[in-house]
């Protein structure tokens, strides 16, 4: 099934409805859950709008609309801790390791779960929290087993997060073929409009709640708060802005320059390692951002493993050249691939030259 097939089933009905999802089996003595909530991104917000008012100022740009899917793993010790501080912050998430225990607490919690907007008798708010619900199986979470992981079961926590996936689902805009080169139906224009050093928004027409711009940006809080979690925050905003940054130049431009090639690269070259999740959500905004512009043709990686550099789309070309990006990956790879078929015949030649080499050093004094 996996995150986009979760995603088709997912059925919302409002702006800042949420879903909640489980799964019967176990992972590791923890049970999986998830929540989903469906955001919107005003474009009226953004300088989309600007854009289109000098076509014609009466023209609104629309709505964009995204599911949001949180995993997480959770163990009867976080059940525990929820049930005796339902007024904590951030208390409601992930509520019940399984469907059948989340009906019956969150039915005791409904007078005061703010996200809720359902204040009706107990058994209309039993239904309503019964349809909103999700089973999927233990696959279909993508579980990534790496350090992360495997240091946070070590350390006995009570809930450890998985993974944070925005999908896009759709756009509601009668003009949208006006812009729809400056906002393709990706994830990366959020970071571009929304998080970029030029971001100017006005976001007052919408409750917060509503608001993926929101979501993003207090995401830091959210998961501290719920999972314990040590991550630097002025980090995870400062690659929010970069990445936006990136996106917003090519939204912007539409080509691809030196000057741009090299902004990929710095980021691509500044990046750590995706173990953590709260950096694979953010690097995956430009993961789809780096896989566009291929799709279009506009760039290609270099296939050296050592390098993985960007340059502009050519027709066969493979490697970064002496020429045009200053470096011969093309002979780096042709050495290293001689030296594999012909190692057996290099290693004695390059040992006795080696040893000649130190017994020569030896003689006139030499040292190194």
């Amino acid at each position: 099934m996996k995150k986009n097939a979760i995603n088709n089933k997912l059925k919302f009905y409002t702006a800042g409805d949420y879903i909640n999802i489980f799964c019967k089996k176990q992972y590791k003595n923890y049970y999986l859950r998830g929540e989903a909530h469906k955001f919107i991104a005003d474009l009226g917000d953004t300088e989309i709008c600007k854009y289109l008012a000098d076509i014609n100022p009466d023209i609104a740009p629309g709505i964009v609309y995204y599911n949001t899917i949180i995993f997480a793993l959770v163990n009867d010790e976080y059940q525990k801790r929820v049930k005796k501080n339902t007024h904590e912050y951030y208390p409601q998430v992930f509520i019940g390791n399984t469907k059948e225990d989340f009906l019956i607490f969150d039915m005791y919690l409904s007078n005061s779960r703010e996200i809720l907007y359902f204040k009706e008798n107990f058994k209309e708010f039993y239904k309503h929290c019964e349809k909103d619900t999700l089973i999927i199986d233990l696959e279909d979470a993508d579980i990534i087993e790496n350090s992360y992981l495997n240091e946070s079961i070590e350390s006995k926590k009570d809930i450890i997060l998985l993974s944070i996936d925005i999908i896009f689902d759709r756009i509601e805009s009668t003009t949208y073929d006006l812009f729809k080169e400056r906002y393709p139906k990706k994830n990366y224009p959020l970071l571009a409009y929304y998080f970029s050093k030029n971001a100017d928004l006005g976001l007052d027409r919408f409750e917060d709640y509503e608001l993926i711009y929101s979501f993003i940006s207090e995401l830091y809080s959210f998961i501290y708060h719920c999972f314990d979690y040590a991550y630097d925050e002025k980090k995870y905003h400062k690659m929010l802005e970069d990445i936006g940054n990136v996106c917003l130049e090519w939204l912007n431009q539409q080509k691809i320059t030196n000057r741009y090639l090299n902004s990929l690269n710095s980021f691509k070259n500044c990046q750590t390692s995706d173990a953590d999740p709260l950096t694979r959500f953010c690097n995956n905004f430009f993961y789809e951002l780096i896989n566009d512009l291929k799709n279009q043709k506009m760039i290609k990686q270099c296939q050296f493993c050592d390098c993985g550099d960007f340059f502009k789309y050519k027709e066969n070309k493979k490697y970064c050249s002496q020429k045009y990006e200053g470096k011969d990956c093309a002979r780096t790879v042709s050495n290293k691939r001689y030296y594999e078929r012909h190692k057996e015949e290099i290693k004695p030649k390059a040992r006795k030259l080696m040893k000649e080499q130190r017994e020569c050093y030896k003689k006139y004094g030499i040292k190194k």
